[in-house]
């Protein structure tokens, strides 16, 4: 299973935003820390705004802030809703003509390897990604790391 640039970029604003407890985030920010254009992340924050998974205020003060209920969401459900076309298949859409559709094995066993694959996700949440908050803060540069002075003039 090959998951989208876009739920990527999504995970990655999810964590960001979840993890910076001193405001809103913004779009700016976020482009910065992970080296993506702004371009993408609108488009990516714009999808998870109208999903709820974020809340959006414009303006000189505004930003992003966390949905609560998405640290609660299980994984592979919030990827499902994500992910644009999750068909690992042809068949798996409805438009497809395959003549052996209706018997098809490989189908099944499809099937059956997606539904373990969102089962396995969904066994975590989406506050498991978000667990290790000090660590990440530091990772995305949201506080400073001690062990780190004087390192970074190098």
């Amino acid at each position: 299973m090959r998951l989208t640039l876009q739920t990527d970029f999504a995970i990655r604003v999810l964590v960001y935003v979840a993890v910076n407890k001193e405001g809103r985030s913004t779009i700016h920010d976020l482009a910065k820390r992970y080296g993506i254009s702004e371009n993408h992340l609108m488009k990516v924050v714009n999808k998870l705004t109208k999903l709820g998974f974020l809340g959006a205020v414009r303006g000189r003060t505004g930003g992003l802030k966390m949905n609560p209920d998405t640290l609660d969401l299980p994984l592979g459900d919030l990827i499902k809703a994500i992910e644009i076309d999750l068909a690992m298949v042809p068949c798996f859409k409805d438009s497809d003509t395959c003549v052996i559709r209706k018997a098809c094995v490989f189908r099944t066993a499809i099937e059956e390897a997606q539904d373990a694959f969102f089962d396995s996700l969904n066994r975590y949440t989406f506050a498991h990604l978000v667990e290790p908050e000090q660590r990440l803060s530091k990772a995305l540069k949201l506080i400073s790391d001690p062990s780190n002075r004087g390192l970074e003039a190098n």
